[in-house]
């Protein structure tokens, strides 16, 4: 089977100054770029259905249980995000990591509504995702809050698991996760207190001295094998 590019059907080259989207293919697998192009095309449609929504006042009702995610799924291009991590020129085998995709995107939206919900509720924001699976559960927010963090934390897991036997894709996941809760932290507009930054560099200091630990140990009493896995924290 081949994949098609579908940038072919966002630009036509012959009447259009090239696309950045089509920019994708230069580095990434056409069933990569493919997905991360229907991301963005996702994304513009949910905002569209968002704004048409909200113009309308249209209540949520109680039996749409799958609806908030359906959303939440769509505009914020998570899956994006989690596509891009895996550029061709690092991992050429699509195999080793296509898998946890789906735990990655689900990590990032849940990611972006814990550190996201303190100004959301500043703001008085209706239409978040914890707000929306509120109406629609009759928990109080900051129950949908709590569980939507215990499943981020659980989806984290479960992408590592699944990456455990490819050390290069679980370098690069470990690294995504710490980016991604780092750009909420330093970024003002979510008005998250100093000490969390202060709390979240403290974890990977200690994180660091526990592999360090943990290098020498194996180092003093095994006859460990000299590699790159332990020093790049996937151990």
């Amino acid at each position: 089977m081949q994949w098609v590019d579908l940038g072919v059907l966002v630009a036509d080259s012959s009447t259009a100054s090239p696309h950045f989207m089509l920019r994708l293919y230069d580095y990434y697998s056409s069933y990569i770029a493919n997905g991360m192009i229907m991301s963005c095309c996702a994304f513009i449609d949910a905002n569209w259905l968002e704004v048409r929504a909200l113009s309308k006042s249209a209540p949520t009702k109680s039996d749409a249980k799958l609806w908030p995610y359906y959303m939440r799924n769509i505009n914020g291009a998570a899956a994006f995000y989690a596509y891009a991590c895996f550029p061709k020129r690092d991992h050429p085998n699509i195999v080793d990591y296509v898998q946890a995709i789906p735990e990655i995107t689900m990590n990032t939206n849940f990611i972006n509504d814990v550190l996201s919900f303190y100004k959301e509720e500043m703001d008085g924001e209706e239409h978040t995702y914890c707000r929306t699976m509120s109406r629609v559960t009759g928990e109080p927010p900051i129950k949908v809050l709590q569980d939507v963090a215990d499943e981020a934390v659980a989806v984290a897991k479960r992408a590592a698991a699944i990456l455990k036997d490819v050390p290069a894709a679980l370098k690069t996941l470990k690294e995504y996760e710490q980016g991604n809760i780092r750009f909420y932290l330093d970024e003002a507009h979510y008005r998250l207190p100093a000490d969390w930054k202060a709390q979240f560099a403290q974890n990977l200091v200690q994180h660091r001295d526990a592999l360090t630990q943990s290098i020498r140990i194996r180092e003093e009493y095994v006859d460990c094998v000299p590699c790159n896995i332990c020093h790049d924290g996937i151990l």
